[in-house]
């Protein structure tokens, strides 16, 4: 073995120096676990390198010293150095991992090198050597190792990499990209990087870090404001929780908190900014009045022309220059960053912001780039350039759904109201309203505009287009209904096709609502040539979904699958674009999924898109999803998640002042708690007092999101729980009549489920039994497996009994009498007591003639031969079949022999 001299810089004073440098030191958020980064690195034990690379403040310390215990914990020999400046002198470097190696291996402490080459190098050989022989697992980690860039330390790494044992690991800590041959290691499988897309804090670790480690009594809505400001920067999140604690207005601190708050350009200043170059500070300076670092963009306003190299040089040193694509050539800055530079910027220069930023709109606009140009001229506060540029572009941003974006240009320019006599740019701003859900303010642009008196006749048509979509935006469907029926045909599709592809759409969603399904479907097909003129993915996509929607309510629930998926496979995202056809088609092939009992699937759709669900949606999809998704969540006997998605729809509602959200929360409470057994529970829900607000299905009117789900049906699901089940015969078979003869067979179905309920605990076995029997079959042809499932382990026990065959009546209690399934009425097999001509069904009367046409069906005959046995023309057969489907909540003519013979219809009297 090589014996080296003692270092005199070890001794006494340097020994303590040593201590300091051997010790982990915690960091921002020290008292946070990060589990799923973790868990990423015990799956890559089989790595030698580890990689921890991020800016400064991002935890890379806090997350290394929780390994670092991790691997203690296991069994892992460990040792700890933080590098600073001074270990670029390799004799030095050297002597601290000696040192912390001694933790592994005690006999290192022999080896200590002396400033001469020869001694640096033997003593370097010594701990390969010794390294290369260690027989169990250990690791070295390597903290702050940006601070090294001497060639000889980073060539003793390699090498320590390169003679590595099995079970060996060195893992680091970088603001930088070390220069360790990353590729190679990488090419072999030797390679694990955690990058600051991984550092950073997710939502829900935000949460926990504001809530748990710091105490903040926060609601989720400001828990995503701050985790939005700062992106999961850890350092920013706990300087953030540090001030909350003596401020007295969370809301308007975290609306307000910016890269420019006190501490956070503190510690910018002291651990960042103060390192660089006069030159590379104020390139950096002056390139933060941009949103993106566009190198030939960085050129422009700063004169320079080696940007592209700069900002790659900023990137690899951890500046928060963050590259943008998989190519690289162009970077962001971190926003918090960004802002606290745009600050120091207007300290330094307050003339420079506008100058820059007008040369950057200005870049912009010769390159055909109206949106950035817009960005950028209104933040130079040029009004005049800005109005122009709006009444340019509004229109086309519209009919591309980016509506946030245009609402947010809209505000940002004083005096949005004096436009002046232009009444077009008003109406556009009043669509851009309208589309982000601020519908009071829609409502009072809208008038203002026509109050104005400077309208023509083609503005005046789009106002009451405008008009009437918020009307049915804001649930006053039948007033928007008759809003639509007045300004049909006002809206020309080649002189407004934006107005008039709304109108189609929105019409059709009022028309489906009362029930006129076959008036929708013709709608919609008028809509769609408007859909594709102006390229709007958006109004598509709501057009294929709406069709989807009729198909679900007519108990199709593949053909809506299918339809709804095709627009979601089609529906295109413009960059920027937020109320993308997408986000529409999601929220309506989840619903369509959970009635399928693809819960999975459904999931997944609404995790990826409900914030923008959220953002702009129609109501009925804002219920529709959070519904869909706190039945999954109680599927899984997540029972605080369901309750929390309840919450959500329910403040939604209360905050955008839409009382049907809220009642369709109370409702969905109602169900889950008599699934919890708790009925008391159940009947204070109902009584909530938006309830009311929901409006019955089975009504005249019949609202998408509550198509099955509304008083009625919650009050008869709580009868049967309640002991009460005869009562809820009655409402439960008028509701399936009525039901059939809207044509919501999904709805119908439903009911049914209940109805057997009903009759299998009044004591009609036999005919809950064949009820449930025809349901199975119904779930399993038509793809409606939710609905038996969405009521429960007495409805499962049901179902299962009729799956399994029990025969009714071999008991010690005989059997009741057979009960009509749709009337409830007792049967013995003579026929309807009551009318002699004509088959009750429910409240409805199969008339003679319609017996005759399901008599020449059974007996196999087509439309023509029955026409002509029955002197009648084959339309008049048609019709004679609609309406007996409609009675019988048939299907299809087959469906409806079926279940005229099971109701001895089709029995001689």
């Amino acid at each position: 073995m090589h014996r080296s001299k003692l270092d005199p810089s070890l001794t006494s004073g340097g020994m303590r120096l040593v201590a300091a440098k051997l010790t982990p030191r915690l960091g921002t958020a020290r008292f946070l676990a990060r589990p799923r980064l973790i868990e990423m690195l015990d799956r890559a034990v089989g790595a030698k390198l580890v990689v921890v690379r991020a800016p400064a403040g991002f935890g890379k310390t806090t997350f290394l010293v929780e390994y670092h215990r991790r691997l203690q914990q296991r069994g892992v020999a460990t040792a700890w150095l933080t590098l600073d400046e001074a270990d670029n002198d390799v004799s030095r470097f050297l002597s601290h991992v000696l040192a912390a190696f001694q933790a592994i291996d005690p006999t290192l402490a022999l080896i200590t090198p002396s400033a001469g080459e020869r001694d640096v190098t033997g003593a370097a050989l010594d701990l390969i050597h010794h390294l290369s022989m260690q027989t169990r697992p250990f690791a070295l980690f390597l903290d702050n190792l940006e601070a090294v860039q001497a060639a000889a330390v980073m060539g003793v790494i390699r090498s320590i990499l390169d003679a590595l044992p099995v079970g060996g690991q060195v893992i680091v800590g970088s603001r930088e990209s070390p220069k360790l041959g990353l590729g190679r290691l990488r090419a072999h499988g030797h390679l694990v990087e955690v990058t600051q897309e991984a550092l950073r804090f997710s939502l829900d670790e935000s949460a926990a870090l504001l809530r748990g480690e710091c105490r903040l009594d926060l609601d989720d809505r400001q828990i995503r404001g701050l985790h939005g400001r700062t992106q999961g920067w850890a350092a920013a999140l706990w300087l953030a929780a540090l001030a909350l604690r003596e401020h007295d207005d969370p809301e308007g601190f975290i609306r307000s908190f910016s890269g420019s708050h006190a501490a956070v350009a503190d510690y910018l200043l002291d651990d960042v900014l103060s390192r660089l170059p006069e030159e590379s500070r104020d390139f950096l300076l002056d390139v933060s009045v941009l949103d993106d670092l566009n190198p030939s963009l960085c050129d422009a306003i700063t004169g320079h022309r080696d940007s592209l190299v700069r900002l790659a040089s900023f990137e690899k040193a951890g500046l928060f220059v963050i590259p943008q694509g998989p190519e690289g050539g162009s970077y962001r800055f971190h926003p918090l960053f960004r802002d606290f530079l745009c600050g120091e910027l207007a300290r330094s220069d307050p003339g420079k912001t506008a100058r820059l930023t007008r040369t950057a709109a200005d870049w912009y606009l010769e390159r055909g780039q109206p949106v950035s140009a817009l960005e950028h001229m209104i933040r130079s506060g040029d009004v005049a350039a800005s109005i122009e540029l709006l009444r340019e572009h509004a229109e086309p941003l519209l009919w591309q759904g980016r509506v946030f974006l245009l609402a947010k240009f809209f505000d940002r320019m004083p005096g949005v109201v004096g436009f002046g006599g232009d009444a077009r740019l008003k109406c556009g701003y009043g669509w851009a309203l309208v589309f982000t859900h601020r519908y009071a303010e829609a409502l009072s642009q809208l008038d203002q505009v026509e109050a104005h008196g400077s309208c023509d006749e083609g503005i005046r048509a789009e106002l009451a287009v405008q008009r009437a979509f918020i009307l049915a935006m804001t649930d006053q469907v039948w007033e928007a209904l008759a809003a639509w029926e007045a300004c049909a045909g006002q809206v020309s599709a080649e002189e407004n096709p934006f107005a008039h592809s709304l109108q189609q759409n929105s019409h059709a969603f009022c028309l489906i609502a009362a029930n006129r399904f076959e008036d929708a479907r013709a709608v919609i097909a008028q809509g769609m040539p408007s859909h594709r003129q102006i390229g709007s993915s958006f109004n598509l996509a709501v057009g294929a979904c709406l069709d989807a929607a009729i198909d679900l309510a007519r108990g199709a629930v593949r053909p809506a699958i299918a339809r709804c998926r095709a627009a979601l496979a089609s529906a295109t995202t413009h960059p920027g674009q937020h109320a993308s056809g997408s986000t529409i088609a999601a929220a309506f092939l989840a619903e369509a999924c959970y009635a399928g009992g693809q819960l999975d699937e459904a999931e997944r759709l609404l995790d990826a898109y409900l914030a923008m669900i959220d953002d702009v949606a129609a109501p009925d999809q804002l219920i529709t999803s959070r519904v869909t998704l706190a039945r999954i969540a109680y599927r899984r006997g997540e029972r605080g998640q369901a309750a929390d998605q309840l919450d959500l729809l329910e403040r939604k509602g209360r905050l955008e002042r839409l009382p049907r959200l809220c009642g369709s929360a109370s409702l969905e409470r109602a169900r889950m708690a008599l699934l919890d057994g708790d009925l008391e529970a159940a009947k204070d829900h109902l009584l909530e007092d938006t309830v009311p607000d929901v409006p019955d299905p089975g009504g005249e009117l019949s609202l998408h999101a509550n198509d099955i789900e509304g008083p009625v049906h919650a009050s008869a699901r709580i009868a049967i729980h309640d002991g009460r089940a005869a009562e809820a015969i009655g409402s439960l078979e008028r509701a399936i009549a009525q039901s059939c003869s809207q044509g919501r067979l999904r709805r119908a179905h439903h009911l049914r489920v209940l109805l057997a309920m009903a009759l299998d605990c009044c004591g009609f076995t036999e005919d809950a039994l064949q009820l449930a029997r025809e349901l199975s079959s119904v779930a399993l042809t038509d793809g409606l497996s939710s609905m038996i499932e969405d009521e429960g382990p007495k409805a499962l026990e049901l179902f299962e009994r009729a799956r399994t065959g029990e025969v009714p009546g071999q008991g010690s209690e005989p059997a009741m009498p057979r009960r009509d399934l749709v009337s409830g009425k007792m049967r013995t097999g003579s026929g309807d007591p009551d009318d002699s001509n004509a088959v009750r069904v429910g409240r409805e009367a199969l008339t003679p003639k319609e017996v005759r046409v399901l008599l020449l069906l059974a007996e196999g005959h087509s439309n023509r031969v029955i026409a002509e046995r029955m002197f009648v023309s084959e339309s008049t057969v048609k019709t004679h079949l609609r309406s007996i489907n409609a009675k019988l909540c048939a299907e299809n003519r087959t469906h409806a022999v079926a279940i005229a013979r099971r109701l001895g219809i089709l029995e001689p009297n």
